[in-house]
């Protein structure tokens, strides 16, 4: 980075993420390739083409109106008002990187979340009470999430409940950092293509394999193939997802580092990861399980607190860039005394 000039995005970070993400899509490509028919995987594609696309229109404002218009009269999801504190919160943070436009903050409820969390052929299991009530005891309380490209920040009445001031600043300002970075990120793209991919098949196997060992109209020998086809996909999805999601860790250290820009607050930083990891994610995680986390687990990501901190230090403190109104007040003043006159 030129020392008088803090970038956002770095070069090695661009090329961090872009390269795995083309590597977790050719180790997808290549490994599905040999293991199913041109048939299946076409049909598969053109399901996660369409997966891919449905989320990619969240960037075009008339769809994206649309979809948390639609959300809403659900009860599903509820806008929040310009005067609400996280709203303000929010535009003070859009102002101060001289975002034209402030996001819109909505709060959306436990069967959003729970559809969220599952994977494919689960999410019926949202709708259960049961279900509900675990999503409601784990992950309600530390729901922030962003939007990239369609300026939408989202999460939950019980995380506005439960999360001080000053952590929420550095959480908003982290989710923040994505919207301003990762409208078309790579890997995002590629973890979205990655899930849509191997979700469905894996699900088809399983489904397979389950009728033929219990004796459900298919033959032993289909059975077989569908074990071997399930196995394969698992250790295929794995190997693409540790490659791709290296470059969603980045993007995620990437935010952190940004929020320590613009918040200059490590205190409030290491408070927010306390809030945002309670109980056993607290605990070391194997290297095994931590290569096909999106997110940094707790003790890396504390640690990379520290030597962000230290890095965005150097830089003179982020000053709000649409913040002109003290020099525009005189100016409306003789405007108003004009007219008046």
């Amino acid at each position: 980075m030129p020392h008088n000039t803090y970038k956002f995005k770095t070069i090695k970070e661009r090329l961090l993420t872009s390269t795995s993400a083309v590597a977790g899509l050719s180790v997808l490509g290549i490994g599905l390739a040999s293991v199913f028919n041109p048939i299946a995987l076409g049909a598969v594609g053109a399901y996660s083409a369409y997966k891919y696309g449905s989320s990619a229109l969240m960037a075009i404002p008339p769809y994206k109106r649309w979809a948390m218009n639609r959300m809403v009269k659900k009860g599903h999801a509820k806008a929040l008002p310009e005067d609400a504190p996280v709203s303000l919160m929010a535009k003070d943070i859009s102002d101060s990187l001289g975002r034209p436009k402030a996001p819109k903050v909505y709060t959306i409820d436990v069967s959003t979340v729970a559809e969220i969390a599952l994977p494919l052929g689960m999410r019926w299991l949202a709708k259960l009470r049961p279900v509900q009530d675990s999503i409601s005891r784990e992950a309600m309380h530390k729901v922030f999430a962003a939007a990239p490209g369609a300026n939408v920040l989202l999460t939950t009445k019980e995380a506005l409940a439960t999360t001080p001031e000053k952590e929420m600043r550095f959480i908003i300002a982290h989710e923040m950092s994505h919207l301003k970075t990762d409208a078309f990120s790579p890997s995002i793209f590629a973890r979205s293509i990655i899930k849509n991919t191997t979700q469905p098949l894996i699900l088809a196997a399983g489904v397979a394999t389950g009728l033929s060992l219990f004796g459900v109209g298919l033959p032993l020998t289909l059975g077989l193939s569908a074990i071997k086809a399930l196995g394969a996909v698992i250790a295929i999805q794995y190997a693409a997802k540790a490659t791709a999601h290296f470059g969603m860790r980045v993007v995620e250290r990437r935010a952190d580092r940004n929020a320590l820009y613009i918040t200059r607050d490590m205190d409030g930083a290491q408070k927010a990861m306390d809030h945002l990891h309670d109980g056993k994610q607290r605990k070391a995680m194997s290297i095994f399980k931590e290569a096909v986390q999106t997110h940094p687990s707790y003790l890396p990501r504390k640690a990379a607190l520290l030597k962000s901190f230290n890095a965005v230090s150097k830089y003179p403190p982020l000053q709000p860039v649409n913040d002109n109104t003290a020099e525009q007040k005189p100016e409306k003043a003789k405007v108003a005394e004009q007219k008046v006159s």
